[in-house]
C-alpha cells in the first residue's frame, strides 16, 4: 500500500487508480493517517528545487565497486566460511545507499515538479480553450477590463468566463505550484454583481482571488483612451501567464526557472524569461510596460500581463485602491 500512496503524492498514478485509492482512504481513516505522515515526509524535498547534479560516471564507478568488492567476499569465504558482516560490507552497503539516495531524491522532486508544471500548462490550455469560445462570440474581443470601478482589474476575466458559462471548473484557475492551491477547497469565484457590491477590505480580497494564480494581458492606451484587450490568433501575443512575484520579477510558481504563457492562438508555452518576442522583433517584458510599469500597454504591441488585482490604468484610481 505504501508504494501506491508514494504514488498517488507524485501524482504518477493512472487514473482508475488515483480513484480507487481515495475511496479506500476515505473508507480507512487510517489509510489517511499514513498518507499524511508520507505527505510530511516529502515536503522537505519540496522546498529544495534545486537540482544537484550526480558525480560524472558514480553510477558505474560505483557498480565497478560492488562487482569488486562481491568478489573479493567471495574468494574469502571460501577461507573462513564465515556469513557475518564486516564493517568493510557495512560500509560498501551504506556507500551503495548514499550514491543511491543521491540519484533518487533529486529525481523525486523532478517529477513533482515537471508533474505541477505539466497541469499548470493544462489550466492555461483549458483557460485558452474557454478564451476561445469568448473571442469568437464577441467577434475577437477578450474578457474586458472597465478603465475603472469595481470591475478595473486585470483578474475580472475569472467572473467573466465562469459567470457566462465559458469555463465550468473555476479551479482550473489555480496553479498547482502556487501558494493559492493550499486554499483550493475554499476557493471560488464571485459574481460580477457581488463584485459592484462590493466595498472596503471585502472588494480588495475579491478583486486579489477572482484572477486566481495567473496574469491576464492588461490591454494599451491609444490616443488617451483605453483599449481592451482583443484576440488576433497571433502566436506572439501574450493572453495569460504564471503571475509575478510581488516585485514583478519571474514567477515564483516553478522555482523561479520561468512561467507558463498562454497565447492569443491557444498554445502554451513554458518561458525561462520573463520576455517574449514581440511582432516588430523586439523582447517585450511579459509584466511591464514600455515605460517600465506594471500597467496597461502605451501601443498596440505593447502586451502587458498583470496579478489578478492590477488596475489597467492605476494613475486613475482613487487613493487606498
Amino acid at each position: 500500500m505504501r508504494p501506491l500512496l508514494l504514488g498517488y503524492l507524485l501524482d504518477a498514478l493512472e487514473p482508475e487508480e488515483r480513484a480507487a485509492l481515495e475511496e479506500q482512504i476515505s473508507r480507512d481513516p487510517a489509510l489517511g493517517v499514513e498518507l499524511e505522515k508520507m505527505r510530511d515526509a516529502l515536503d522537505p524535498l519540496v522546498d529544495d528545487d534545486e537540482e544537484i547534479a550526480a558525480p560524472s560516471g558514480l553510477a558505474q564507478r560505483t557498480c565497478h565497486f560492488v562487482a569488486a568488492r562481491t568478489q573479493i567476499e567471495r574468494d574469502a569465504s571460501r577461507h573462513t566460511g564465515s556469513s557475518q558482516w564486516s564493517m568493510q560490507d557495512i560500509g560498501v552497503a551504506a556507500g551503495i545507499f548514499v550514491a543511491a539516495s543521491m540519484l533518487f531524491f533529486p529525481a523525486v522532486v523532478t517529477s513533482r515538479n515537471n508533474a505541477r508544471v505539466a497541469q499548470c500548462s493544462h489550466n492555461l490550455a483549458t483557460l485558452g480553450t474557454a478564451m476561445g469560445e469568448y473571442t469568437s462570440f464577441f467577434g475577437g474581443q477578450l474578457p474586458p477590463i472597465e478603465a475603472e470601478g469595481n470591475l478595473a482589474r486585470a483578474g475580472v476575466y475569472g467572473p467573466i468566463l465562469v459567470n457566462g458559462g465559458y469555463l465550468d471548473d473555476a479551479t482550473v484557475l489555480v496553479c498547482p505550484a502556487s501558494p493559492l492551491v493550499s486554499r483550493i477547497s475554499s476557493f471560488r469565484v464571485p459574481s460580477l454583481d457581488e463584485l459592484r457590491r462590493a466595498t472596503g477590505d471585502k472588494l480588495l480580497e475579491l478583486q486579489r482571488n477572482m484572477g486566481g494564480s495567473y496574469a491576464y494581458r492588461l490591454g494599451y492606451v491609444y490616443s488617451g483612451d483605453y483599449i481592451s484587450p482583443r484576440s488576433e490568433n497571433r502566436s506572439t501575443f501574450p493572453v495569460l501567464a504564471d503571475a509575478p512575484d510581488a516585485s514583478n520579477s519571474l514567477s515564483e510558481y516553478h522555482g523561479c526557472c520561468g512561467q507558463n504563457t498562454l497565447f492569443e492562438d491557444g498554445h502554451v508555452e513554458f518561458l525561462k524569461t520573463r520576455s517574449c518576442p514581440s511582432a516588430d522583433g523586439r523582447q517585450d517584458d511579459l509584466f511591464l510596460n514600455d515605460e517600465g510599469l506594471p500597467a496597461a500597454g502605451l501601443h498596440p504591441a505593447d502586451a502587458v500581463l498583470g496579478p489578478s488585482a492590477t488596475a489597467p490604468l492605476p494613475a486613475l484610481l482613487p487613493v487606498g485602491q
